[in-house]
């Protein structure tokens, strides 16, 4: 059921899946996880932007939409929280990014 991050994961249809009830499925998944489910899979969907990001030259609305968040401006404040940069800085930081403004050598 994870393998979609994009998706929407309610605890209840996680719990449901566990067999056990809401409750005790959040406190089984934080003791476990070390976070709460919803921050895990925040989490969890930043490590995919980063990776898209790094390895994709979409634009960054439409890798937030690929990884579930509402828009890019979710994706921006959770990221920099996470992160403690914005998704554009970030990529701008990679090595051999040519900024948006500029265009590459030709030849």
């Amino acid at each position: 059921m994870m393998g979609n991050l994009a998706a929407d994961h309610g605890l209840a249809d996680l719990a449901r899946e566990c067999g056990i009830s809401v409750g005790h499925f959040s406190r089984a998944f934080k003791q476990s996880a070390g976070m709460p489910p919803h921050q895990w899979l925040l989490e969890r969907r930043v490590a995919q932007a980063r990776h898209l990001l790094a390895t994709s030259p979409s634009p960054i609305a439409e890798i937030a939409q690929q990884c579930g968040f509402a828009d890019q401006s979710h994706l921006t404040r959770v990221f920099e929280r996470i992160t403690g940069t914005t998704p554009g800085r970030w990529r701008r930081q990679l090595p051999g990014v040519v900024p948006e403004n500029e265009q590459p050598p030709v030849g």
